[in-house]
């Protein structure tokens, strides 16, 4: 059974961690924490976007070093590790809608504003560039279940069942 039928997402609900109880709920393959970039400066852009994983207390985020060397480069590009890097950059395709804050051509300049999603045009109307180059952190996010603030059901995205 794939993970992705069974875990929804509810908005008017809230984030459940992983605990004692939840493996009874999930699927014993599902992860509990997942690495993911999320946007440098996590907390402030938390702030300014009012994003709804980010008011979700018992999710847990840890910052985690980019792998490196031979054995990771063909994943992550680095050969070696940045130590007190706070950003990595990473490149992205050029029509990729994200979160992040990009370095802009050909100054080498950052968008300066935090944002759900990214301008349609970064860089301006630049037809040239052939990618985006955007500023990230790499995390570990605790994983859970989305539970209905009625005490019922997310049975599919954004729809609760009452419990009974």
């Amino acid at each position: 059974m794939h993970t992705a039928s069974i875990l929804k997402v509810c908005h008017q609900g809230f984030l459940e961690s992983h605990d004692d109880e939840s493996p009874k709920l999930l699927p014993s393959s599902y992860p509990r924490f997942w690495e993911t970039y999320l946007p440098c400066s996590l907390k402030r852009w938390c702030q300014e976007t009012g994003n709804f994983d980010c008011t979700q207390e018992a999710k847990i985020y840890e910052v985690l070093e980019v792998k490196h060397g031979p054995l990771w480069r063909y994943k992550t590009g680095r050969r070696r590790g940045e130590p007190n890097v706070i950003c990595s950059k990473i490149e992205l395709s050029k029509n990729a809608l994200s979160y992040f804050q990009y370095v802009r051509a050909p100054n080498n300049t950052t968008t300066p504003e935090h944002h759900r999603y990214s301008p349609i045009a970064p860089y301006g109307n630049d037809d040239d560039a052939d990618r985006q180059v955007a500023l990230v952190e790499l995390y570990d996010v605790s994983q859970g279940a989305y539970r209905c603030s009625n005490g019922g059901t997310c049975v599919a995205p954004d729809t609760c069942r009452c419990a009974r």
